[in-house]
């Protein structure tokens, strides 16, 4: 269900597995979609699904990210990217990753799956039907009922096996809303720039991404609550404009086309369980990492092809299905809530912000967002061995955070909430 960057990954490796597969997407191969800078791990990742990075630029469908600009209303510039001896053995690591137009990704994705074997519902996906913990079949709006051995998740923030199972999910931050557009704009730099304003209680921010040589993705987020009592009745394209005009670079800034600017709401969440008896959650309906982090499309391609692999293991050694069930739901929600805390902690609240400023509180989250996914990356933790990895990884990363956070979690506590 759901046929994003999660629910087409997905397909295609379980096709190409010789798997049936049927995918159920209302909107069709060209949606809207935000999430276009991506993390370093994403090139890999691709490989997964037969996608070059290369071809995708080749195409004029993304731009190389070498690197990644701050800068703040006061004044302070920032550049980070990954250092040399990072890509150098015996590490390794990917050092370049890339933006993407996120339209022409999934179009390409949506084409592979077809040759890879999908077959298409363009309509909506309306109930989950269960026998307890076991999903029996998905109903459309049509009426029409599809049945299945698995069902995967792909639907982002709908929700839609979680909302029939009732399971809960913990919250992260304040609701937000991102508005962007797309400007023609001639590219800068090969990376990311964020503009953050850091004169508030909570941190609101900007960015510019090239998603190709002459067209520039640009947005804003604000809190959920700022946009409805301040912009209650202005329109989007205006308050876009509006808050752009915070920053130096966007001094003077006109939107050409209104009718372009799109809007969203959300909440960073992990879900209390991302997986079960004959069903698994995939990309932002298992978890919504804050897109401060660049994690979406990353662990959309991760979780889709986790998630792949235990199916197709599960059906050759049937016996060890629960076990892998459980491992996949601590893997995810583990890694989901170590980053949600960390961003939300270390940048958007402002007790470890200004106390440590934004430029020692943003190198601190990155020394600790990169590390850990690259270190993920590397391991590919699975069985008992990737258990005690992920283990390992959530106490150092947790220890890491504890060391910054402890002044504010004897004032305040550590912020989290279920819903």
């Amino acid at each position: 269900m759901g046929g994003g960057v999660a629910g087409l990954a997905a397909g295609i490796e379980l096709a190409r597995a010789g798997l049936a597969v049927a995918c159920i997407e209302p909107s069709g191969p060209v949606r809207t979609r935000v999430g276009e800078s991506l993390d370093w791990s994403a090139p890999s990742l691709f490989a997964n699904v037969g996608v070059n990075p290369r071809d995708l630029i080749e195409a004029g469908a993304g731009t190389l990210k070498r690197e990644v600009h701050a800068s703040t209303v006061h004044g302070e510039d920032l550049v980070g990217r990954p250092p040399g001896w990072i890509g150098r053995w015996p590490l390794r690591f990917e050092s370049t990753t890339l933006h993407v137009e996120r339209r022409r990704l999934d179009a390409w994705l949506w084409a592979e799956a077809s040759k890879a074997g999908v077959e298409f519902f363009t309509e909506s996906a309306v109930a989950a039907e269960c026998e307890g913990e076991l999903i029996t079949g998905v109903t459309l709006a049509s009426g029409r009922t599809i049945s299945g051995a698995w069902y995967l998740d792909a639907t982002g923030r709908s929700r839609l096996l979680t909302r029939s199972l009732a399971i809960g999910r913990r919250t992260y931050g304040e609701p937000r809303v991102a508005l962007w557009s797309h400007l023609p704009w001639p590219m800068a730099v090969e990376g990311t720039t964020l503009h953050l304003d850091t004169s508030g209680p909570s941190l609101r921010w900007a960015w510019e991404i090239p998603v190709s040589q002459d067209c520039l993705s640009v947005g804003v987020v604000i809190s959920a609550a700022e946009f409805r009592d301040r912009y209650r009745s202005t329109p989007n394209h205006m308050v876009l404009k509006s808050e752009l005009a915070r920053y130096r670079r966007f001094e003077g800034i006109e939107i050409s086309h209104p009718e372009a600017v799109h809007s969203r709401g959300y909440r960073c969440h992990v879900s209390d369980r991302v997986a079960g008896a004959n069903w698994v959650l995939v990309g932002e309906a298992a978890a919504f990492v804050d897109p401060l982090t660049s994690l979406g499309v990353t662990s959309a391609l991760r979780t889709a092809h986790e998630a792949s692999e235990l199916i197709v293991d599960c059906g050759v050694r049937a016996r060890s299905m629960e076990r892998a069930l459980r491992r996949y739901d601590q893997r995810v929600r583990t890694i989901a809530h170590l980053y949600n805390r960390a961003v939300n902690d270390m940048l958007y609240e402002p007790e470890i912000r200004e106390r440590l400023g934004i430029r020692n509180a943003a190198k601190g989250y990155v020394v600790l967002g990169f590390g850990v996914n690259a270190l993920y990356s590397r391991l590919r933790p699975r069985g008992l061995s990737g258990a005690i990895e992920v283990a390992a990884i959530q106490s150092l990363f947790s220890a890491w955070l504890r060391m910054w956070s402890r002044p504010r979690a004897k004032r305040v506590g550590i912020r989290g909430s279920s819903a």
